[in-house]
Formats: C-alpha cells, sequence, structure tokens
C-alpha cells in the first residue's frame, strides 16, 4: 500500500475496476459512475463512509465491513456491521452466497436457503432482507432472538440448539416445518 488519503475518482466515468486497498484512505468519492462493477477497497481503516448508490452496476465490493457505513442503490444492502451485526454471520454470507459486499436487490429473489448451523452465530439481525427466504437452518448457535416477520415465504426452519428467549413467526403463514427445541422459550 501507499499513504493515499483521498481519492476522488467522481469524473472517471468510464472506469470499471477500482483497486484502492491497504491504504490510508479517509476519503474516497466514486460518484455517478455506470461504469464501474468492481471496488476493492478493504485495509483502508480511517475509511468510515462510503457511497456507492450512483454505481448501478457494481457486482462487487470489498471493504472493511466492520469499519465502514457504505450507502447503497435502493434496494442493495451492504455487508457491514451496521445492517448484519454479527461478524460470524456476515462472513457466512460473504464467503459462502458468493454476495460480494452487497446484497444486490436483485439477487434476493434467489436466495431461499440459509444454512449456518453450527457457527457461533449470535444474531441474525439482517435476515429481514432475504424476504424469498424459504428455509432457514441455525441450530447449534448463540441465538438469543429471532425476529422472521419480514420472512413471509420461510416454509421450514431449524433453530434448535440455541439460547433462543424470543422467536417471532407470526407473519410465516408458508411454515410448515418447525424444529425449536433445546431453546429456552416458554
Amino acid at each position: 500500500g501507499n499513504k493515499i488519503t483521498e481519492l476522488d475518482l467522481s469524473k472517471n466515468t468510464a472506469l470499471k475496476t477500482v483497486y484502492c486497498y491497504t491504504n490510508k484512505l479517509t476519503k474516497l468519492t466514486i460518484g455517478a459512475n455506470s461504469a464501474i462493477n468492481y471496488i476493492w477497497c478493504s485495509d483502508n481503516p480511517s475509511l468510515k463512509n462510503l457511497d456507492v448508490s450512483l454505481c448501478p452496476n457494481l457486482t462487487m465490493l470489498k471493504f472493511d465491513m466492520a469499519a465502514a457505513k457504505v450507502k447503497c442503490i435502493n434496494g442493495d444492502v451492504p455487508l457491514d456491521a451496521v445492517h448484519f451485526p454479527d461478524a460470524a454471520f456476515r462472513n457466512y454470507l460473504y464467503d459462502k452466497n458468493g454476495l460480494n459486499g452487497l446484497v444486490r436487490a436483485v439477487s434476493i429473489p434467489s436466495i431461499k436457503t440459509i444454512e449456518v448451523n453450527g457457527k457461533s452465530i449470535s444474531s441474525l439481525k439482517g435476515i429481514e432482507y432475504f424476504t424469498a427466504l424459504e428455509r432457514l437452518y441455525c441450530h447449534n448457535n448463540k441465538i438469543t432472538e429471532l425476529d422472521l416477520s419480514k420472512n413471509t415465504d420461510l416454509k421450514t426452519l431449524n433453530c434448535s440448539s440455541n439460547p433462543l428467549e424470543y422467536l417471532n413467526i407470526d407473519t410465516c403463514s408458508e411454515l410448515i416445518a418447525l424444529e425449536c427445541r433445546s431453546t429456552k422459550l416458554k
């Protein structure tokens, strides 16, 4: 890396790929860049805000998920600590589902199953973005609360072997299989 602290790419409208990782960036300005499809800006611990809301063709975003706050295109959700506070859940989504730093609005309908058994997850906050989710397997974790009120297509849920004290499945009218043994539900 080097010691670049600010980078303004807003006038580089033909730019498709940005590699600016491992620097000292405090500000990265992308602007209205419809050509850009890949941004790798991780390892910039002082980069706290990133606006990619005017980049409709962005398919890959690598950034410091725990540090930066990202503003995306309407419907897209960044895989960051604000939207997915549990690091283990965030890493599962990042690594296993190939979501590349973003949960794209166009990909949400295709994500039907999430299987995070035994991943030491304590929170599934962020699960509400997966509105087409049909199967959730999250047994053997550390989850105490699980609100699935936005996951109205859910058909199968296994949340057993969690210290679960709260479960909201009130709007899950499609649910046909529920396993929630070895919890603290009353």
